[in-house]
Parts: structure tokens; sequence; C-alpha cells
């Protein structure tokens, strides 16, 4: 009976010591590891579990697993000045249209759309890099000229997993309120091959969005008369986060409480999103 409590005795020593060994493997402290369960064998003797243990631990620490973040390339849509010369807008495509339109302005605040997009961006940017991506602005001021185009090609040299464009959206009916996605079609014959990644970018985005901010779901909706949208070489998603015509959301869109709900519920999307590529 006594061999046999002594025998549990080390056995759940032998686990609290295991435990703290893997307490610091996961924070990669792999010298910190080692050292502690050399301790134990120092003070119980060597035991077979424990050495194969430090085997792995060592070839853990010596064939480190590279962890690859994901891109997220943020467009904060339009600029100071509008650049209404024209540009393609598709790939050798004769339909053409101004390189960077006005944007709209808000209803009560005054505030022009490109200033909204680009503090939203900047929000958004921080949730983001807090939760391990890496991420890229398109535009860091408002005193730029970068036209849809480029800013598609910019998403496209960063090697974005995911191209995210902000704008705020209008509407003649003052009423309106609401988030409202677009992304290509599958019909796109530019890029349809992305339309399902992006689409289903869009859903988990809008349902997260939602869940975070109360807002009225305006829904998901194709379109491909985007340049964004169609020299974009990655998923691609147009989020138009509220409407800047509508008095009480204009209001809303412009506190920094409310554009931090926007951000985390980005996030919870683009989580999600992800998530579901590595379950498929």
């Amino acid at each position: 009976k006594a061999f046999k409590q002594k025998k549990e005795l080390h056995e759940t020593i032998k686990k609290k010591y295991i435990q703290k060994a893997d307490l610091y493997v996961s924070e990669e402290s792999y010298d910190i590891a080692m050292e502690v369960l050399n301790e134990y064998q120092v003070i119980l003797g060597e035991d077979p579990e424990i050495a194969e243990k430090l085997e792995l631990i060592l070839y853990e620490k010596e064939n480190p697993i590279e962890v690859v973040k994901k891109v997220i390339v943020i467009d904060a849509a339009h600029q100071e000045k509008p650049d209404l010369d024209e540009e393609p807008i598709a790939p050798g495509s004769d339909v053409m249209r101004s390189k960077v339109s006005a944007g709209t302005t808000g209803i009560i605040t005054k505030t022009p759309e490109y200033i909204f997009n680009l503090e939203l961006a900047k929000q958004i940017e921080q949730v983001l890099l807090k939760s391990g991506y890496d991420v890229y602005l398109t535009r860091q001021g408002h005193d730029v000229n970068m036209s849809n185009l480029d800013r598609s090609k910019f998403a496209n040299e960063h090697k974005a997993d995911l191209f995210i464009r902000l704008h705020g959206n209008s509407s003649n009916d003052l009423r309106i309120q609401g988030i409202q996605m677009y992304y290509p079609s599958k019909n796109n014959i530019y890029t349809g091959h992305l339309s399902q990644f992006s689409e289903k970018a869009s859903m988990f985005m809008l349902e997260e969005l939602i869940k975070t901010t109360g807002a009225n779901n305006q829904g998901i909706y194709a379109a491909d008369n985007m340049p964004e949208h169609n020299f974009s070489t990655s998923p691609v998603v147009t989020i138009l986060p509220g409407y800047m015509t509508n008095r009480e959301e204009d209001v809303l869109l412009q506190t920094k409480a409310y554009q931090l709900k926007l951000a985390e519920g980005l996030k919870n999307g683009i989580n999600v999103y992800f998530e579901s590529l590595e379950n498929r």
C-alpha cells in the first residue's frame, strides 16, 4: 500500500512538472521548460516519459513553426481633392469612370466622407493589429492623389489575403440607415474566381457587424462596375457601414465609440472568415 501511495505521489508531482513545462513551451521559453523537467529528474530520478518530453521540446526549439500572418489591406475611399480624370473599370475595358469621385458629406456633422473613411480605417487597423494581422492602409492622410485602380494595385502589391474598401453610404431617402456590402459576382470575367470567397467574407463580416452594432442589415450585393473589384487579385469586399444622409446615423458614425464597435465587429467577422477557410 505504501508503495502504491508513493507511486501515485510521484505521478502527481510529475504531472505538475509537465504542466509547468508545457506552460513555458506555450510561451516559447524552451530552455526554461527543459530546466523544469531536468529538475524533476534530479529530484526523483530519470523517467522515460520525461526523457521523451525533453526530446520533443528540444525538437520544437530547433524546428520552430513559422506563423504566417494574414495580410489585410484597408482602403479608406476618396481623398481631399477628387480626380475626375477617367480610368477603365476593368482590365482592357472601354468603359471608363472617374479615378476618384468626391464622395458624400454628413447631413448633420458636415463631415466629408474621405475624413470619416480614414478615421474608421485607422480604428480598424489598430484592432486588427492587436489581433495579430498584418494591416496596410492605402492612404495615411487626405492630401493624396490615388486612383481607385491604384488602390487595387496597392492591395495586390502587398499580397493581401483580404482587401477591404470603406465607403460612407448615401441615399435620396433620408430615412434609410444601416450597413451594406458589395463583392464581385461569380459572373465577373476578371475576378469571378474570387467571388465565393468575397461573398463569404461579406456574409461573416456583415453578420458580426450587426451583432456588435445593432445596426439595420441593408444586405449584400454583387457589383462588377468597380475598378477595385475588377483589378483585385485577392478576395475583396466593399463595406458601407452607415448612411451619412441619415440624421441619426451620421452623428453616430462620427463617434469614436461607434467606430470602435464597427472595428470590433469587422474583426470578429474576419476571424470567422479565415477560420472557415481552415476548416474546409
